[in-house]
């Protein structure tokens, strides 16, 4: 028994390490400064569910501990919008109506992210990516917004095929590795010269 809890625990641990691992990504400079995605909460929230949407792909490829996984990374980053909430000043009853609307959010856009890649086509990623980073943007088909909703979707695209590398055990453990950024090539290339 006491076998299982020191797993359980470890998992845990292991989901809130990877959780970090995304948060980090998702908070790169680039994504803000360089693909204009907003920077405020609503866009950061935006890039952590990208990324969670992204490493919860590779774990459903993994059956029944990949799915486990999955569950155990979910905990985390809902027990973070929690923190999070009471941080910007939401009382002990408001927490719950807030988090309620998160997750509804949230797996809002995990179903329009999964539909969208099912044909394959980047267009229609784009357009849900659209949808939600600039929800008040919806204009201009050539516009910044819809150049950035575009090179997210490409991102994401890349980032697949990137995680499809990497085993199960370095994604549980944390060491997770997404596509590059344009600031990551950049620094490669000064790194050659």
């Amino acid at each position: 028994m006491l076998k299982l809890i020191r797993q359980r625990v470890q998992k845990k641990r292991s989901a809130e390490q990877l959780y970090g691992s995304i948060v980090a990504q998702a908070r790169r400079e680039d994504f803000y400064r360089l693909w204009r995605i907003p920077d405020t909460i609503d866009g950061r929230f935006d890039m952590i569910v990208v990324h969670l949407f992204l490493v919860l792909c590779r774990m459903k490829q993994e059956g029944g501990d990949g799915e486990q996984a999955g569950r155990l990374l979910i905990e985390a980053f809902f027990s973070d919008m929690d923190d999070s909430v009471r941080e910007l000043g939401a009382g002990d009853l408001g927490v719950p109506k807030h988090v309620r609307k998160m997750a509804g959010a949230f797996y809002g856009r995990l179903s329009a992210y999964e539909k969208a890649e099912e044909g394959g086509e980047i267009s229609a990623l784009a357009h849900v990516v659209r949808r939600n980073f600039f929800p008040d943007e919806q204009g201009d088909e050539n516009g910044p917004e819809a150049q950035a909703a575009t090179a997210v979707a490409r991102y994401m695209q890349e980032s697949r095929e990137v995680l499809q590398q990497i085993s199960f055990e370095q994604l549980t453990a944390g060491r997770v590795t997404f596509s590059r950024l344009i600031s990551d090539a950049k620094d490669s290339e000064q790194g050659r010269s």
